[in-house]
């Protein structure tokens, strides 16, 4: 995807997906949690939240909601892989011919890379986990740490993930933490000796426009 990324993300391109990206979740949702009322419910014996009981919800569950992700990671993988020898085969013409202009962004390019496949298998990781693995137990920690908190783990390592692998997140984030401490230590009070200096240019000030 790097490769062709201005023609892939064009603006008219980029419209359209931001127009189905919309109105596909919208429709979605809309059929399968109003219309079916099929939604989660919170189950106290296992700490977990849980489809329900019906087999509109198990089969919205397993077959639409399970095995369209799982579609959709293994469609992304591919991607990545593809992507991953082309790059490969870039860099290796790339080093043959002597360009180094193009280092800067290759180098971004793969790091986009990185953060693109390190989410999918995150992701397939947590399918996995959800809707296989936790049932395969009884203990309701288990089931709890495999469904409620590893959902949470994984939703919260996409931002952790763009940080990491993007030099440009982790200067804004390098700001935020300086332009606190300047803020927090502007709003501490005052020793005696730094008043004491502010007195004294003061009185001077005030003999000069005299």
């Amino acid at each position: 995807m790097p490769l062709r990324y201005s023609k892939v993300f064009s603006k008219t391109n980029t419209k359209v997906m931001m127009a189905i990206s919309w109105i596909m979740p919208l429709l979605l949702c809309s059929i399968l949690y109003v219309y079916y009322d099929c939604g989660l419910i919170y189950e106290d014996s296992i700490y977990a939240f849980v489809w329900v009981p019906s087999d509109e919800c198990k089969f919205i569950s397993w077959d639409i909601c399970f095995r369209k992700d799982v579609c959709i990671v293994s469609v992304i993988a591919i991607a990545d892989i593809t992507t991953i020898i082309k790059v490969h085969i870039t860099n290796t013409q790339i080093q043959k011919n002597g360009q180094r202009n193009t280092d800067q962004r290759r180098k971004k390019e793969i790091n986009f890379l990185k953060q693109a496949v390190l989410q999918g298998i995150v992701f397939a990781f947590e399918l996995y986990t959800y809707f296989i693995l936790a049932w395969h137990f009884q203990d309701k920690w288990i089931i709890f740490a495999l469904t409620s908190v590893t959902w949470t783990c994984t939703h919260s390592s996409d931002a952790l993930i763009i940080i990491a692998l993007n030099s440009e997140f982790r200067k804004l984030v390098t700001v935020a933490k300086r332009s606190f401490r300047v803020d927090n230590y502007s709003s501490q009070p005052r020793g005696k000796t730094f008043q004491i200096l502010e007195d004294t240019r003061s009185n001077r000030s005030n003999q000069e426009r005299y």
